[in-house]
């Protein structure tokens, strides 16, 4: 039984490989961009002022496991 569309079954499941690539691949870039700031700042501070490092790795260990999923979700709306 078909469904009226002319797609080969393994075409399909390549499209939604490709997709989920472009996301994943999407999501990290938001990621990197966000992360690098912050990072270069906690790792200046942290040799500069003697600051503890394990409060930024924390904080930015939290807001990059939140972040991830919102960054995914908005690519995915997007595009």
């Amino acid at each position: 039984m078909t469904s009226g569309l002319d797609i080969p079954s393994d075409a399909t499941g390549s499209h939604l490989d490709e997709r989920d690539r472009a996301l994943t691949t999407g999501a990290f870039a938001v990621l990197g961009a966000v992360a690098l700031p912050p990072s270069t700042v906690a790792a200046y501070a942290s040799l500069l002022f003697d600051a503890d490092a394990q409060g930024f790795v924390t904080t930015q260990f939290l807001v990059l496991i939140l972040l991830y999923p919102a960054a995914v979700a908005y690519l995915a709306r997007r595009g």
